[in-house]
């Protein structure tokens, strides 16, 4: 019996939360010897994240959305694939035009499955307007499935951008995987976190606009505990110029991108996220996942539907100030028992987000 032909596409196999996630569900789906599977990377950097040794990985080094487009369409038509999964909007747009060319060109069809990780109106406030404004209110209903990462991003995509509702199904990401259990018990790599074991705050994300790290960095200026960040990106060089003028070298540790971060993550004392806007809140799963209990802004969408305020973390207002999250911060450390009852709570509260769990809901796309 043929194998079905599966398509994965991403813009890179580097860092981020997105291609993180799917490179879970494909390892995942690598497994079962009925499907044969390729992974598209639109950007040839470095792979973050370790890849089935089944996979096809096809590297298109694009550079420009044009590019991007007459090359993909080349690899489809060569792949002839069943089904194409892709993650984040503007490679959901791509595929969705390269399905259009395909159809009326060669007349080869496929099953399109796009996958919406992030808040659709702040992606048109801070990224392309016109063509995710295109995408999100035209070519969106388009594809024959879409997977919301969040309850929240579902309800957007019905109400706000009108996509029929059947079209649409909710599947969290594949936050816990047997990988993140390993790295769990691996010894800390820096001297910094093993002195401050148990004490440190630490943060984990892209240092951009979104997650808006200079917020912890304040934060860390104001509170009496050592600190961690760990990331890099466009806020790379405002990070490192926050931490040398306000002289927090011996208080604050910047480490790059880790692929393994649970470690760090469960020697913490809490985990903070101060983004402005999500799409899930990967690293919230994680932290939990580790036993380390967070504290988060509630920005739309993804903490409220991880954190229960008070039982294994703490919901502030959206938008709050690194003041606000001091005094969280504070009033955790004056009740030892409520700290300690959250960190019991904190692993069972996002058992649901486990692969095992998680994957069922692909599956019924695939199979």
């Amino acid at each position: 019996m043929a194998k079905k032909r599966v398509v994965f596409v991403l813009p890179s196999l580097g860092k981020g939360g997105a291609q993180r996630a799917t490179v879970s569900l494909i390892n995942y789906l690598s497994e079962n010897d009925k499907l044969d599977i390729a992974l598209i990377a639109l950007k040839n950097d470095e792979v973050e994240f370790a890849v089935h040794s089944s996979v096809r990985v096809i590297k298109l080094n694009s550079l420009s959305f044009k590019a991007s487009l007459r090359k993909l369409i080349a690899v489809l038509k060569t792949e002839r694939p069943h089904i194409v999964y892709s993650a984040l909007w503007h490679i959901n747009l791509l595929v969705c035009l390269s399905r259009f060319w395909l159809r009326f060109t060669s007349i080869h069809r496929f099953f399109h499955i796009a996958s919406i990780h992030n808040n659709p109106t702040r992606i048109i406030q801070t990224e392309n307007k016109v063509l995710s404004v295109l995408y999100y209110y035209f070519f969106a209903r388009f594809s024959h499935s879409i997977v919301a990462v969040s309850e929240g991003i579902r309800r957007h995509l019905v109400s706000k951008c009108l996509i029929p509702s059947k079209k649409i199904v909710l599947a969290y990401n594949p936050a816990i995987t047997d990988k993140h259990r390993a790295q769990l018990n691996e010894p800390l790599g820096a001297e910094f976190a093993i002195q401050n074991s148990g004490e440190y705050l630490i943060w984990v994300g892209r240092l951009d606009y979104q997650k808006d790290p200079l917020k912890f960095l304040e934060l860390a200026k104001i509170t009496s505990r050592p600190a961690i960040i760990v990331g890099d990106g466009p806020l790379e060089k405002d990070v490192k110029d926050f931490i040398s003028a306000n002289k927090l070298n011996e208080k604050v540790l910047h480490l790059p991108f880790q692929e393994n971060v649970m470690s760090l993550i469960a020697n913490a004392y809490l985990l903070i996220m101060t983004s402005r806007f999500e799409g899930f809140g990967l690293v919230l799963v994680e932290a939990l996942a580790a036993g380390t209990p967070v504290i988060s802004t509630n920005c739309s969408y993804g903490p409220s539907e991880i954190i229960c305020d008070g039982k294994n973390g703490i919901l502030l207002n959206d938008g709050a100030s690194a003041d606000e999250f001091a005094v969280a911060i504070d009033s955790i450390g004056q009740n030892q028992k409520l700290y300690l009852s959250m960190r019991a709570e904190a692993s069972e509260s996002v058992e649901k987000f486990s692969d095992r769990a998680v994957f069922q809901q692909y599956r019924e796309l695939f199979f």
